[in-house]
């Protein structure tokens, strides 16, 4: 049982350093192999090996951010109203005005963050998806913005602010 082991190791050990002979052809090709092909190969003599460690992986930062950075780094890239459209004109009697907000990334509803829509300056809805209605607002002319808060009501982003036309037929002739 001894004698396989040690006839193994023997073996390994020699191969483990084997030359390698170089061999020069008469039209100028240099051959280098771990076996000499011809009588006039000669061992050739290499340079040690060249090691160099692998630099270390990447950070991964494909991860959203937690709640907390959120707040303390500009999260959002953009708010806009997508609807009304800035100089747009809203038909409606009853005085009835559909706002949609986009925003990008989305809203981090976890972190507490709510979208407020503003009307000529005034708070008029907080909400935490991406639209609201607005019930017998006055015909004319109105503004309209929109901005992220925080968990304690702190603006992170506003949106530009839109101006659109309301009209209401009126009952007087």
């Amino acid at each position: 049982m001894k004698l396989p082991f040690i006839f193994l190791l023997i073996c390994l050990s020699a191969s483990a350093t084997a030359a390698v002979y170089k061999t020069v052809l008469p039209d100028g090709t240099v051959i280098y192999s771990d076996r000499p092909p011809a009588v006039d190969a000669t061992p050739a003599e290499l340079p040690p090996i060249q090691l160099i460690p692998a630099p270390p992986p990447p950070a991964v930062t494909d991860t959203p951010p937690s709640p907390d950075k959120a707040e303390k780094k500009n999260y959002y890239q953009s708010i806009d109203i997508t609807s009304p459209t800035q100089d747009g004109t809203v038909r409606d009697n009853t005085g009835t005005v559909a706002i949609t907000v986009s925003v990008n990334p989305g809203l981090l509803i976890d972190a507490g963050h709510t979208i407020a829509v503003y009307l000529d300056g005034h708070l008029v809805a907080e909400e935490t998806g991406a639209s609201a209605t607005l019930n017998n607002i006055d015909r004319g002319s109105h503004t309209l913005y929109a901005s992220i808060l925080s968990k304690q009501g702190e603006s992170l982003i506003s949106s530009p602010t839109v101006t659109f036309h309301l009209h209401r037929v009126s009952g007087l002739k």
